[in-house]
């Protein structure tokens, strides 16, 4: 079908007479062209030349869209894709426009021609060829890699898997319980019925017990038998025993990526988990895009129709695949890495419940919130990657759909009934980490997107200069409104860490416990800087404690620990300097510590007045003369100077009516007067 000419798209239709009567000015005309650019370069891009055949064929495709039309035959294009199961839980997949899925489309079209002309009476297929999809030439013998004899005795490898579920996995789904156990099963009854396909499955069992001791010291909280707090600690003990567990999963890698499994994706994707505290925006996130494009290999990403497959790897594989899809967005987005895969390449089924009652799966909707909150998180990085790139003159429109996505993120997480769920949640429950962790990363979003805006871009790093979440300007500036959410999601995440910390303990390998209150320190430690109340400077010395135990034990984050510890001694001696910056409060804690060194001071020398009297002289408190004196409430002000130092002051009971007149007189008055009324 031809596509309509240009002349029959009309936007005039839609226009009303009494604007046609104005179109006819030329002035009128110039700002309507200007308009209509301003519209077309938003959509098209900066870069787009707007000449007479651009703008046709824009105007084409916007109709195209717009438009219902009928498709012709010749017009259609194959969009169906190749997903080939093969031995064990192995997938291939080729997308729409590979050579494999075109070859593939044309051994289909050869197969059914040979049918119809009846050239092949039996139900084997016509093409018949050597089918290849795994380099298992590369791979070690059968057996040759398997050291079962690190493994611990069985009743510790079964504490180590009880801590990773109770307290690493959270509101994620890595690993099938029911499935694990029975492959522990295996290990430990039956290891000679163990093969080379089987390398992902001990990878993952290593790995697995790597990260419980991680978490094994939470157990010992649960139990009410706490021992040396982390904070006291730099070491813990059952790290050596992890690096043990960890490097016998990572000797096994070549052999997981040959494998190209689903338990080569789960293996690849917890050693990332190990490693989060050790290197995030490094080996972690490397291991994460490992087993992405792992993922990617099976066909996780894409939506699978076909039945050859048990449901329970179906959902599997699907959990995984969000798990991990979630994990590595954050992750690279923090730490500031471009995107690993498009979100309009995903359409992978979202987790669902399994039929029947499983102890195995957590019910997903922990895992969809947080999948829905990556998605916020990825809107807001992409708009705010067109900063880089639009002209500071056309950056309004960004900030103005950062302060919308701000805004509907807000609106569905107090509609969605989140709130209650974590707020009713008892601490002894399983279910309060990964509720607090929900909370958490809603707190992130908020703070990611606000944050940028609390910096200038250029110039002096002044007061005048920086954004502050001022009440008078907050209802009137998109920037100011996202400066001010943040701070306040800052001092949320500060509230929730408290809640843990007091509760079950804050998990010192616990990705999202640890940079949630990182990130919120950096925030808050910024308005320490702008608008120093008490409630800021105790948010981040009591974020600096609960960071610097749970860092113990990582030297990548006892490292990041240190540094917002040393912003936090710089703004405390800053307040030491001028204390007047810390308002109301700081003045009356500073007025305490004047009276402290008078009191020091008159302690060291009783019978020096020009002691006391150089103290006192430094106040600017004139004293009234026939009155006694009285600091009035301007006087008491700390960023003025109380009172000349040249002149000495001595005040006593106004009614004292034989005071002297001159400094001259107060020798002779001290010697008699005064002395006599003793």
């Amino acid at each position: 079908m031809a596509r309509r000419p240009p002349s029959s798209v009309s936007p005039t239709h839609a226009t009303s007479s009494s604007q046609r009567g104005v179109d006819h000015d030329p002035s009128a005309q110039l700002k309507r062209l200007e308009y209509l650019e301003r519209i077309v370069r938003s959509h098209a891009g900066p870069e787009m030349p707007l000449d007479l055949n651009t703008l046709r064929n824009l105007a084409e495709e916007a109709d195209s869209r717009h438009s219902p039309s009928v498709t012709s035959h010749e017009d259609e294009v194959d969009k169906s894709i190749t997903m080939q199961s093969l031995d064990g839980n192995v997938m291939h997949y080729s997308g729409e426009f590979s050579h494999w899925n075109f070859s593939m489309r044309i051994k289909d079209w050869l197969d059914q021609s040979v049918a119809r002309h009846g050239q092949n009476e039996t139900t084997k297929p016509s093409i018949v060829f050597d089918e290849y999809y795994r380099p298992d030439e590369l791979r070690s013998p059968s057996g040759s890699l398997v050291p079962l004899s690190s493994l611990p005795p069985r009743s510790i490898t079964d504490f180590l898997i009880h801590c990773f579920f109770q307290h690493a996995e959270a509101n994620y789904s890595f690993v099938d319980r029911d499935w694990l156990c029975s492959q522990v099963d295996v290990v430990y009854e039956n290891p000679m019925a163990l093969s080379n396909r089987d390398i992902g499955t001990l990878s993952m069992i290593f790995t697995i017990l790597a990260i419980g001791t991680q978490y094994a010291y939470l157990e010992s909280i649960a139990e009410g038998k706490s021992t040396t707090s982390a904070g006291e600690s730099k070491q813990f003990s059952e790290d050596a025993v992890g690096i043990q567990f960890y490097r016998k999963a990572a000797h096994l890698l070549p052999e997981v990526i040959a494998a190209s499994s689903l338990e080569s994706v789960q293996a690849c994707l917890l050693m990332g988990i190990y490693t989060l505290p050790v290197d995030a925006s490094g080996l972690a996130y490397i291991y994460l895009n490992l087993a992405l494009k792992l993922a990617i290999q099976n066909g996780m990403h894409r939506k699978h129709a076909a039945n050859d497959i048990d449901a329970r790897i179906r959902e599997t594989r699907n959990r995984v695949w969000w798990a991990l899809y979630t994990i590595e967005q954050r992750v690279g987005i923090f730490h500031g890495r471009p995107i690993s895969i498009a979100s309009v390449d995903v359409d992978a089924d979202l987790p669902s419940p399994l039929p029947g009652p499983s102890l195995s799966f957590r019910n997903p909707e922990l895992l969809l919130t947080t999948i829905q909150l990556t998605q916020y998180l990825s809107k807001v990085a992409h708009t705010m990657s067109n900063l880089r790139t639009l002209p500071k003159s056309e950056t309004s429109d960004c900030v103005k759909k950062l302060a919308q996505l701000q805004s509907e993120l807000v609106k569905w997480w107090e509609g969605s009934g989140i709130t209650a769920l974590y707020n009713n949640e008892q601490p002894t429950s399983g279910a309060f980490r990964p509720r607090m962790h929900l909370r958490l990363e809603y707190c992130m979003v908020r703070m990611f997107i606000g944050r940028i805006f609390i910096l200038p871009q250029d110039g002096p790093l002044d007061s005048g200069n920086r954004s502050t979440p001022s009440s008078d300007t907050v209802s009137r500036s998109p920037r100011s409104t996202l400066v001010h959410d943040c701070a306040e999601a800052a001092l949320s995440v500060i509230d929730a860490c408290r809640v843990i910390s007091r509760s079950v303990g804050l998990a010192r390998a616990s990705y999202t416990e640890f940079s949630s209150c990182r990130a919120a320190l950096l925030v808050i430690t910024t308005q320490c800087l702008t608008q120093n109340t008490d409630r800021f400077r105790q948010a981040l010395r009591d974020g600096v404690v609960m960071l610097k135990d749970m860092s113990s034990g990582s030297q990548s984050w006892h490292s990041e620990a240190s540094l917002i510890e040393a912003f936090e001694r710089a703004i405390a001696s800053m307040n030491t300097r001028h204390p007047g910056a810390s308002g109301t409060a700081g003045s009356k804690e500073s007025d305490y510590a004047k009276f402290k060194k008078w009191e020091q001071m008159v302690q060291k020398h009783p019978s020096a007045p020009e002691s006391t009297t150089s103290i006192v002289a430094s106040e600017d408190m004139a004293p009234l003369a026939g009155q006694g004196w009285r600091p009035t409430e301007a006087a008491w002000r700390e960023d003025h100077l109380l009172m000349p130092s040249c002149t000495p002051f001595f005040g006593v009971d106004g009614n004292f009516a034989s005071f002297p007149e001159s400094l001259d007189e107060l020798p002779s008055f001290l010697d008699t007067n005064f002395q006599g009324s003793l």
